[in-house]
């Protein structure tokens, strides 16, 4: 089974919601890559994900658990970097982009999950970003800004701007769209 149906909603949600839509144009031309399914740990925390999202984010939430088991998904880091407990409560997939399920040169979109109680340390990478949370609730932190962000809210990282979160008692589940330089290069832990 492929991902098609988290893709048209993905979609749809980029059309219909302003922030996702003036940061980076919807590509054109997406081809499907043949991935294989990987399940990590986060895979069944996914796929029981219990949080709803808004109006606007819950038929993206619903289709992510649906499909949770036919992604490809990854683990960017190493336990040394972020610890196992954190490995094992973490993960992602690259549904759009270079090396995604769907291929685009001009655009990465990432389906993310974290964890309750985990610290995303201060990591970077040359692409810019968007996090736009889908459901759940976890506290956005960069040399500019400190917030909370909750379903619905969105945060902007310029490139190579060092950025860090911390989820609280629930876990959080987010679209995460790259765009500009560097696509193809995954994020790096920052040496502080």
């Amino acid at each position: 089974m492929s991902l098609v149906k988290v893709l048209e909603v993905v979609k749809d949600l980029h059309s219909a919601n302003p922030s996702l839509s003036s940061f980076v144009d919807w590509p054109k031309n997406l081809t499907s890559n043949e991935k294989s399914n990987v399940n990590i740990p986060a895979t069944d925390l996914v796929k029981h994900f219990e949080l709803k999202g808004s109006q606007h984010t819950q038929p993206l939430v619903s289709a992510v658990k649906e499909h949770a088991q036919f992604a490809n998904w990854q683990r960017t880091y190493t336990e040394d970097e972020v610890g196992l407990d954190f490995l094992n409560r973490y993960g992602y997939y690259e549904l759009i982009g270079t090396n995604g399920h769907f291929h685009s040169d001009d655009l990465r979109a990432f389906i993310a999950y974290w964890g309750e109680g985990l610290t995303y340390d201060w990591h970077s990478h040359e692409a810019e970003e968007l996090y736009f949370l889908l459901a759940g609730s976890a506290l956005f932190k960069t040399e500019r800004i400190e917030k909370i962000l909750k379903t619905n809210d969105s945060c902007y990282h310029r490139s190579w701007e060092s950025h860090s979160m911390v989820t609280f008692s629930d876990p959080v589940l987010t679209l995460v769209l790259w765009r500009g330089n560097g696509l193809e290069i995954l994020s790096t832990m920052d040496k502080k």
